[in-house]
């Protein structure tokens, strides 16, 4: 009874906001299970399932990752934790259903973790803007799980929070282990949510035995990869070079429009926008933003949650291009719920307007993700950045299985310049690895893009004889 009176307790008082919300929610995760059916497979997701069973035959012994943009390896949590998924098998597949049950299960993470920091209704709505962002929904079957650095910023705001107004015991130290244990295991962006320790110490002096045990935890999760920095990478690795214009315009792009669907440029020419997707897309970006800049002027007058919040997303951005990196939509992750506990604030106001706005933002939000899922989907995936998808790369192989297993060596080419544009041969390597053992008949898988029905297709030919 007592577990059932928290979980009412975590819901609005409206009964019409638990219920819209409720099927915002359930929609959000029935469309990261869909994700599946379009899972991205490309050089980096098929690198870090390699390496995750190599970690698995290393007894989970990894000092470091693989490299980033930046050209530095990333930490081995990444790997560590492919290698634990490779307990249950070697498929792409298994990978990516891996990472969208984490991905559903951040959801519930969020709402749990925000209890008590915010009240109840922007926590209940701060879930339903995670449970319905674009982003999150596209990336939920990723093989790197970029968007499962929310569940730790949500850790790390509830530490702060509670270290600063209430001065709990380890709070600061859950706080300082959320961001290490995010950066350690997803993404290096993790490690910006800096200036919010320095704000919580600031406002609330730590113990020494809290640096302590920070000091340990860091010691242990980065100690390895900082050795390997330090004596085994290539210094001369150098990272991707990219003119200043660029940067900046990166920059303005992915801060603009992240969580609210116009991320999806760098998978689709904008020739390919219909109208009616772009609309739905800048209409969600408009409700959107109209939250966000409804919730901020609160701050001054908030708790401590908006303050620290509005501190992140200011400064993490900042941080990016001070250190002029060119920056992705997955780097900037990490100040996704920071932005949706700013955009809860609008329910502080008194306004009949934010209830039905927020459901609209909702439901926007859910139509772009619907639009370019079966977009993906039908089209076998989609050849500017997306590739063949993953299980559409799986699909074949199980035909070859039922249909050529032991008979023939196929070589896996391209017909056209959009086919071959993402056609990677790690990932087809992984995938077609047991299709291509010398000593068979040999053929070749072709795939091409069909520019008429957007769509990749695929055929095995054979020599004359």
């Amino acid at each position: 009874m007592k577990h059932w009176e928290k979980i009412r307790n975590g819901l609005p008082e409206s009964r019409w906001e638990k219920i819209t919300g409720g099927i915002l929610i359930l929609a959000g995760l029935i469309l990261r299970l869909r994700q599946l059916a379009c899972f991205e497979f490309k050089d980096d997701q098929a690198r870090l399932v390699i390496n995750g069973l190599c970690a698995l035959r290393d007894m989970f012994l990894v000092t470091a990752g693989q490299p980033g943009s930046s050209g530095i390896p990333n930490p081995g949590g990444g790997v560590i934790l492919a290698g634990i998924m490779a307990l249950l098998g070697t498929g792409a597949w298994i990978f990516a259903a891996g990472f969208a049950l984490l991905s559903i299960l951040t959801v519930f993470g969020v709402w749990w973790a925000l209890q008590g920091v915010i009240s109840t209704r922007r926590a209940w709505w701060c879930t339903v803007f995670i449970a319905v962002s674009p982003v999150l929904m596209w990336n939920a079957s990723n093989l790197w799980g970029p968007g499962l650095l929310i569940f730790f910023t949500a850790l790390f705001l509830r530490g702060c929070v509670q270290h600063v107004e209430k001065g709990r015991k380890w709070a600061f130290v859950q706080a300082g282990t959320a961001a290490a244990l995010g950066a350690w295991l997803f993404h290096l962006s993790a490690l910006f949510l800096f200036p919010g320790m320095i704000y919580a110490m600031i406002r609330r002096r730590p113990g020494w035995k809290d640096f302590t045990v920070l000091a340990v935890v860091g010691a242990i999760l980065f100690g390895p990869w900082i050795y390997t920095l330090m004596w085994v990478w290539d210094h001369r690795t150098m990272p991707m070079v990219f003119p200043w214009s660029e940067k900046i315009a990166a920059w303005f792009l992915h801060l603009g429009g992240f969580w609210n669907g116009m991320f999806f440029l760098n998978y689709f020419p904008l020739d390919e926008f219909p109208v009616i997707a772009l609309i739905i897309a800048g209409l969600s970006l408009i409700t959107g933003g109209v939250l966000f800049a409804m919730g901020i002027p609160r701050w001054c007058k908030a708790g401590e949650a908006d303050r620290l919040a509005l501190l992140l997303t200011i400064s993490i951005p900042a941080l990016y291009l001070a250190l002029g990196m060119r920056i992705y939509p997955h780097y900037l992750m990490v100040i996704l719920l920071p932005c949706c506990v700013l955009a809860s604030g609008a329910f502080e106001r008194k306004g009949r307007w934010v209830f039905p706005a927020a459901s609209a933002a909702g439901v926007l939000m859910l139509a772009v993700t619907l639009f370019w899922q079966n977009k993906v989907i039908s089209g076998n995936g989609h050849w500017m950045e997306f590739g063949p998808s993953g299980n559409y790369l799986e699909k074949i192989a199980a035909e070859l299985d039922n249909q050529y297993y032991g008979t023939v060596s196929i070589r896996v080419v391209a017909a056209d310049e959009k086919a071959k544009k993402k056609l990677d041969p790690i990932s087809t390597v992984y995938i077609f690895d047991r299709h291509m053992q010398d000593g068979k008949l040999p053929c070749m898988l072709v795939l091409s893009w069909d520019e008429k029905v957007q769509q990749f297709r695929h055929q095995v030919l054979f020599p004359k004889k």
